[in-house]
């Protein structure tokens, strides 16, 4: 789907769109919305009755997911995760589905988080084939993390983390494909911890509400915030403070699942907007998207060129050796407060001391 076609989309299911196309577009996806529902409550209750096996990888997993569709921001959580252990002295592993683009051998956010970590990753729709693959090659590995795994139910996990974004939390409030929603919020049951993300785009009582509605669903599982930030700018040669972009007129892209959300935090951070290009999330850069990006820029008087960290692996290889706009890009990160990220360390660390089965 183009970016015109995804957006379009969106402001269909969100009701933004209105008249009668839309309204009987909306009719008919409801229509369709009972049929996935229900699909995906049978699943999860052959997984819960044990009819469907859940493997088991030998080693503690921790699941990073979200009951939508769209970033909650899973790959800067799963960094964040990963940083800690290491720093603690864990070695762990990360599964994950994978996009791959064409004629690559390896999927485009694999190569970011194994640049990012220097980790072993492992990208295999099947995902126990793929932990056999790393431990054979890494034994040493002592934890796995099971990137976008909420309903990936074929491995058996030791902590589930849910990621709610606090600006769109539940997918317009419906089920594939009339909504975002992945499965019914019942889902949440599942879940041992619940991340807010973007917690610090919307106001208190938003995120109050937010809570007390996690809660109906499952009363037990903490609920911790985040928020997403930038890092320092880099080029592949040098890197500037992110405090550079202040005042400048910064042209910004990105192929990613939220892009409003990056293109806030550029703003927060100082810079001019003279314009910018949104694609579709795990968007297939060619060299003609680089062209148009570099003469939009140039067209917009613009001082530098700024995309994401995700988006800057897969255009490297594209950008022209001189370039009269500088191209750089910048990790987006997750922060939290001290005390909840003491809480989901404390979490995480129990299971991998003290996993009931691994």
């Amino acid at each position: 789907m183009n970016p015109r076609d995804e957006q379009s989309a969106l402001r269909v299911l969100s009701g933004e769109a209105r008249g009668i196309g839309p309204a009987c577009l909306r009719a008919g996806l409801r229509i369709v919305e009972p049929f996935y529902s229900l699909a995906m409550r049978a699943r999860n209750s052959l997984y819960q009755m044990g009819v469907k096996r859940q493997h088991r990888l030998g080693r503690p997993v921790i699941s990073i997911g979200n009951i939508t569709t769209g970033g909650t921001g899973k790959t800067p959580m799963v960094q964040w995760i990963a940083r800690r252990l290491t720093a603690a002295g864990h070695r762990p592993g990360i599964l994950m589905r994978g996009y791959k683009t064409a004629g690559a051998a390896i999927s485009d956010e694999a190569v970011l988080l194994e640049r990012s970590l220097q980790i072993p990753v492992g990208a295999n729709p099947d995902r126990g084939v793929a932990s056999q693959e790393l431990l054979r090659e890494h034994p040493e590995i002592d934890c796995f993390l099971l990137d976008d795994g909420f309903q990936h139910r074929r491995v058996w996990r030791n902590l589930d983390l849910v990621l709610i974004d606090a600006t769109n939390p539940f997918g317009f409030g419906h089920v594939l494909p009339r909504g975002l929603l992945r499965e019914p919020l019942a889902g949440l049951r599942r879940t041992d911890v619940v991340i807010i993300t973007r917690a610090d785009q919307v106001g208190a009582s938003q995120i109050e509400e937010l809570k007390q509605k996690i809660h109906r669903f499952n009363p037990n599982a903490p609920i911790l915030q985040a928020r997403h930030c930038l890092s320092a700018l880099a080029n592949g040669k040098e890197s500037l403070a992110i405090e550079s972009i202040r005042g400048r007129r910064i042209f910004s892209f990105c192929g990613i699942g939220n892009p409003t959300s990056f293109h806030r935090a550029l703003l927060e951070a100082g810079a001019i907007d003279p314009g910018h290009r949104w694609y579709g999330d795990h968007h297939a850069y060619c060299k003609a998207d680089i062209e148009v990006i570099l003469q939009s820029a140039i067209e917009a008087k613009a001082e530098m060129i700024v995309t994401t960290e995700k988006d800057w692996v897969k255009i490297e290889p594209l950008l022209p050796q001189a370039s009269a706009i500088p191209v750089w890009h910048t990790p987006v990160m997750i922060e939290f407060d001290t005390a909840d990220a003491g809480v989901l360390m404390t979490k995480i660390q129990s299971v991998i001391d003290h996993p009931t089965s691994t």
